[in-house]
């Protein structure tokens, strides 16, 4: 499998998650899906910033991730409390 198709299915994964986090009735669903939206997100973000490929400025930029990360956080402590 070559490595953007590789990336582009992760992609569609990661909106699958979203959708499924936001739409879903079972709190269950919610927190499982979601706990793997966050470990792929932080893994993301690392991988981002340990690629020699991007520049320095695309590499500051990919902190942008943090907002939507932290929010999804939030979002799934409100879920368990």
């Amino acid at each position: 499998m070559s490595e953007s198709l590789k990336y582009n299915l992760i992609g569609i994964a990661v909106v699958i998650a979203s959708v499924v986090i936001y739409t879903a009735d079972n709190k269950i669903v919610k927190f499982i899906v979601g706990i793997t939206l966050v470990i792929g997100l932080i893994i993301s973000l690392i991988q981002t910033q340990r690629s020699i490929e991007l520049s320095d400025g695309q590499k500051k930029l990919s902190w942008i991730i943090l907002f939507p990360l932290l929010s999804l956080i939030g979002y799934l402590y409100t879920l368990i409390k």
